[in-house]
């Protein structure tokens, strides 16, 4: 099972992916979505609004997959430079 999390300005996605034997791609098994808060141009402007809508959209890729999340990988990337950073943390904000 792979979590990853999208933080964008406008959406926070969550998607769960379940990686088959023989398969090329996961298979998604549950997605998450919320309106993201605290982030402006791909930057988090405020920790504790980004949290929450993470946590938001945490909630929904559980019920939507129904397997807890732990651990997810998390992709964010600002406009004005054309890359992007991951990053890696349990899901309890430790890392």
């Amino acid at each position: 099972i792979s979590v990853g999390i999208d933080l964008g300005s406008q959406t926070t996605r969550i998607a769960v992916g379940e990686f088959i034997k023989g398969e090329k791609y996961p298979k998604i098994i549950g997605l998450g979505e919320s309106p993201s808060t605290g982030m402006r141009r791909g930057y988090v402007t405020d920790a504790a609004l980004a949290q929450n809508s993470i946590q938001e959209a945490r909630t929904q890729a559980e019920r939507s997959s129904g397997l807890p999340i732990k651990r997810a990988l998390l992709l964010a990337s600002g406009t004005k430079r054309n890359r992007k950073r991951h990053g890696a943390a349990d899901a309890h904000g430790r890392g």
